[in-house]
Parts: C-alpha cells; sequence; structure tokens
C-alpha cells in the first residue's frame, strides 16, 4: 500500500502514511520508508549494471560499518571496499564499478534521507560528471542504532 499519492503537483499522505504519523510521528513514517526502500525494492532495478541487487542485500553492514567509519570525508571507491563484501560478478568486472554503484544504490539515498553529508571531491572539478565524497550527518546515529555482539576468536580465525 503506498504511503504517499499525488494531488496535483505535490505529494500528500495516504491514510496508512496518517495512520504511521500519528502512531510513531514523523521517525516512525520516516524507518517505514527506510525499511521499505532498502529491505523491499529493488534499487538496481533502474541503473542496469550487472549484478542486479549488489550490494543491497547487504544493507545491514554497510550502514554499521558506515556508522563506524563515515566520520569525515571519504570517496566512494573506498567506501566500496571498507563496507561491502564484493561479489562474483563486480569482482570480474571489466571496469571497477563497485564505487559508482555503491555510490548510486546507497549512498545517494542515505544522502536524500538526510543520514550522509555529500559534497564534490576536489580531485575532479573538470569531470562532466563530478565526484562526491560523503560523511555521516549527526544524526545519522539518532535514525540508526545497533546491537551489534561480534564472536570472541579464541585461537586462529579459520
Amino acid at each position: 500500500m503506498p504511503l504517499l499519492r499525488r494531488a496535483g503537483k505535490t505529494l500528500v499522505p495516504t491514510a496508512k502514511a496518517r495512520k504511521i504519523l500519528g502512531t510513531g510521528g514523523a521517525g516512525g513514517l520516516a524507518a517505514r520508508v527506510f525499511e521499505i526502500l532498502f529491505w523491499r525494492v529493488n534499487l538496481g532495478r533502474w541503473d542496469g549494471c550487472p549484478v542486479p541487487s549488489w550490494p543491497q542485500g547487504d544493507i545491514g553492514v554497510i550502514v554499521w560499518v558506515l556508522s563506524h567509519l563515515a566520520l569525515d570525508w571519504e570517496t566512494p571507491g573506498r567506501l566500496a571496499r571498507l563496507t561491502t563484501v564484493p561479489v562474483t560478478g563486480v569482482l570480474e568486472a571489466e571496469l571497477d564499478s563497485s564505487s559508482l554503484v555503491l555510490e548510486l544504490r546507497i549512498l545517494r539515498m542515505l544522502a536524500l534521507f538526510g543520514l550522509l553529508d555529500a559534497e564534490p571531491s576536489p580531485q575532479s572539478p573538470e569531470r562532466f560528471l563530478a565526484r562526491r565524497r560523503y560523511r555521516k550527518m549527526p544524526h545519522f546515529d539518532r535514525f540508526l542504532s545497533f546491537d551489534v555482539t561480534l564472536e570472541p576468536i579464541d585461537g586462529a580465525p579459520h
């Protein structure tokens, strides 16, 4: 059931969205939209990259790592190496598309939610499409919280 409907040139909340707003406030609605976007919509459907669902299936791990890593400006390439679990289609691609796919499917979406700040990278002013850098916004940790327990390593980890 949709949460928004078009009324002329604007979007207005549906009855379901108004109910969510009434019970959980704007935070409840934002949480529901976040869940729908990252766990129910295949963001790879529109970009034509050869790995249709990567890295969206690891969104929990990605945002957890971002919560610890993106304290200062980071490039999508560095974030792709440090936050994602590589898959065969990405590793075998002729061009390194991991940073572009992570940026399109995850980083820009998190920026639209206001959880990441984005700025043009200073190294790429001459490019047609400016590269961006990302960092965590102050309210990132208020919107997303994690209860993670890592298993202790007894001896050799393998």
